[in-house]
């Protein structure tokens, strides 16, 4: 007997949950309030015999950030592949208004560079990400096909210089 078991990934209500519901026939969505709001909460699972011979366990509702927790909890029961991505997880600031903005605020140099060095992307990397992947030196991730190879460093983190800026 072949068998393969598959995570469906993605974005919230992007029709993870109707996919495995058309190959299937099971709503994985099994509590009330999946049901009243429309949106999975909890991780369900559907099963899809292909041929007598091979066989497909799906699991719904896979969120992009809940996939390194997943291979954290559910690794020893299930085995997964690193895939190489091409997005990114980032943080943006405001420069055309507010306190990030050189028109509002005289010192907003200071502050990006401030904020920057607040930053512990290391850090993020392990209790975010549970250090699955890389972390991206700009917009674009090192594996994807649009990374710019010549960007700069990261600021170091240092919360100590933060303060003082």
């Amino acid at each position: 007997m072949k068998r393969l078991v598959l995570g469906v990934i993605g974005h919230v209500d992007h029709g993870k949950t109707a996919l495995v519901r058309a190959l299937t026939g099971i709503d994985t969505d099994r509590l009330a309030e999946e049901k009243q709001r429309g949106i999975s909460i909890t991780l369900g699972f559907a099963h899809l015999q292909l041929r007598p011979d091979s066989e497909v366990d799906l699991i719904d509702n896979v969120a992009y950030a809940d996939a390194p927790n997943f291979i954290k909890e559910h690794g020893g029961s299930f085995a997964t592949w690193p895939v190489p991505q091409v997005g990114t997880a980032f943080i943006a600031f405001n420069l055309k208004n507010g306190p990030f903005s050189a028109k509002d605020n005289p010192d907003a140099h200071l502050l990006r560079t401030a904020a920057a060095h607040a930053i512990d992307h290391e850090g993020i990397h392990q209790a975010v990400f549970n250090n699955q992947g890389q972390i991206a030196r700009g917009f674009y991730s090192p594996s994807s096909p649009w990374h710019g190879k010549d960007i700069a460093a990261l600021p170091q983190f240092d919360p100590d210089k933060a303060k003082a800026l």
